[in-house]
């Protein structure tokens, strides 16, 4: 781990830990502004070199309302910057019908799959599974999340998810893959994205600066 530097959520007062985190290598580190967001369930590196940002989530659950709406409206702050914008990871909600293994009619639910469509349309997002993994033999086979560990556990939903523009979704290197553990109830996801040599010209340290003062005034 000497090779890299954790960026993680700010610290907020709260009776709960959350895993959010961002590693990052020491030859980018000096490189990458560290923006808190919203709340400390969402984490944001900004790596100048390629004028991208990348954003990790760990929604609540069961799902709360209003949090991918404040997660769209960063996203979209990030993106009119001029900022190449990633989000991925515990999303606690299965976006597509066939990310569940049942259908909800909670009200709740339904209202907060509403909200992450917005995110993900509003900021034309493409989800990295659908575009890159090929088609599951088994409907369980994409799933994320399981019920139970070991040899006694159950998949149950997809609920983990990178999402990114499409631009980034072109090269015929990019892939994606996930891992089973038997000491976690999540499989671990694997993105490679080969990335433009320099950041477009839109982006600047102006840019990040705006956007902190903009953020930081909420």
């Amino acid at each position: 781990m000497r090779d890299f530097q954790v960026h993680n959520g700010h610290k907020l007062p709260t009776t709960h830990k959350h895993d959010v985190a961002i590693l990052v290598r020491n030859q980018y580190a000096n490189h990458t502004p560290y923006q808190p967001m919203m709340s400390e369930r969402v984490c944001v590196t900004l790596v100048d070199q390629f004028g991208l940002a990348v954003i990790n989530i760990h929604a609540p659950t069961p799902p709360v309302q209003g949090f991918f709406d404040d997660l769209s409206q960063n996203v979209t702050q990030l993106r009119q910057a001029g900022w190449t914008t990633i989000v991925a990871g515990d999303f606690n909600l299965g976006w597509l019908p066939q990310d569940r293994s049942k259908n909800r009619t909670d009200a709740n639910i339904m209202a907060c799959t509403d909200e992450l469509n917005s995110l993900i349309y509003t900021n034309s997002l493409i989800d990295v599974e659908t575009h890159l993994a090929p088609p599951a033999d088994n409907k369980t086979d994409h799933y994320t999340f399981h019920h139970g560990m070991s040899e006694h556990r159950y998949w149950t939903s997809r609920i983990n998810y990178v999402m990114v523009p499409t631009e980034l979704l072109g090269h015929p290197n990019s892939s994606y893959s996930t891992i089973p553990h038997n000491n976690s109830d999540h499989k671990s996801l694997t993105v490679v994205l080969v990335l433009p040599s320099e950041a477009p010209p839109q982006t600047t340290k102006h840019s990040y600066r705006a956007l902190h003062n903009e953020i930081g005034a909420k």
